[in-house]
């Protein structure tokens, strides 16, 4: 690879990254590995004028395109299978984005990195105001990695989380009923949301605790209440209460299948409260 600035056609360069960055996030094909780096620096170091931010920015709609062109195909999806779709692609897709945040290394520790330390920059001045600090735009730019996660929370995750939720959550409730399932479909959601989560580097369960833990808790307590009060009246609550203790220790097992091990202690308490706690008096 010469390491001499060039002067480059992007368009026609361009044609050749967007054929690599697509089979790098579907995992189809075969990608044109080192080359494709080439023809990235080549645009990053280009005379008279780099490519860096044209790239940038041609990247980031192309990832938009690519993610809202999943989404609109798993709205046609009918019923839970919804979940088995997602995680198909989402699969593949987190997968290459990590290799795509390699090919596009001199993109990130260059262009990239300067336009992060220059936001950062102005945001830490003292002289800094409220409002141009929200005129800076820190979030306009992303290392890739995070880009490209950023982009499917955003443009599909969130479009579609009420029906991925309830799909999981209908397994979990079969699961509960005594039903086979594919438990590695809510296990594949729970690891999807905490890999999306963490590109909030401050709170990176918020994404996880918001969407799934604390729907998962409600829906304990609702089911527990349910199958409590309707064992109670048919076989009396001494018979109940080694019931309670038996489906205790079964939502112990499930948690470990089912939920981050931040959210165990939670469940040990909700199901305390539901099974036992509200009946000790009868």
């Amino acid at each position: 690879m010469s390491l001499s600035p060039q002067r480059v056609d992007f368009e026609k360069m361009w044609v050749g990254i967007q054929d690599g960055v697509f089979k790098i996030i579907t995992l189809t094909g075969t990608t044109r590995g080192m080359p494709l780096v080439e023809d990235i620096y080549k645009l990053c170091t280009a005379q008279p004028q780099p490519h860096s931010e044209q790239l940038y920015f041609r990247l980031k709609n192309y990832l938009n395109e690519q993610v809202i062109a999943v989404r609109e195909g798993l709205l046609g999806v009918q019923g839970g299978d919804i979940l088995t779709g997602y995680l198909k692609h989402w699969g593949n897709y987190s997968v290459g984005t990590m290799y795509l945040d390699s090919v596009f290394r001199y993109l990130n520790m260059n262009w990239i990195k300067k336009r992060l330390d220059d936001n950062r920059n102005k945001l830490n001045s003292v002289y800094q105001s409220a409002a141009l600090s929200a005129a800076v735009g820190t979030n306009d730019v992303h290392e890739v990695v995070v880009l490209a996660l950023i982009t499917w929370r955003d443009q599909l995750f969130m479009k579609i989380k009420e029906r991925l939720c309830k799909a999981g959550e209908d397994l979990v409730t079969r699961d509960r009923d005594g039903e086979q399932i594919q438990s590695h479909l809510v296990g594949g959601l729970v690891q999807s949301l905490i890999k999306l989560g963490s590109i909030n580097k401050n709170k990176p369960l918020e994404l996880y605790k918001e969407e799934y833990e604390v729907p998962y808790l409600v829906n304990t307590r609702e089911y527990y209440a349910r199958e409590s009060a309707a064992f109670i009246a048919a076989n009396g609550i001494s018979n109940y209460m080694k019931k309670s203790e038996t489906r205790i220790e079964e939502e112990a097992i499930r948690s470990k299948k089912f939920l981050d091990t931040n959210s165990h202690d939670k469940l040990r308490k909700e199901c305390d409260s539901v099974l036992i706690e509200r009946h000790k008096d009868l």
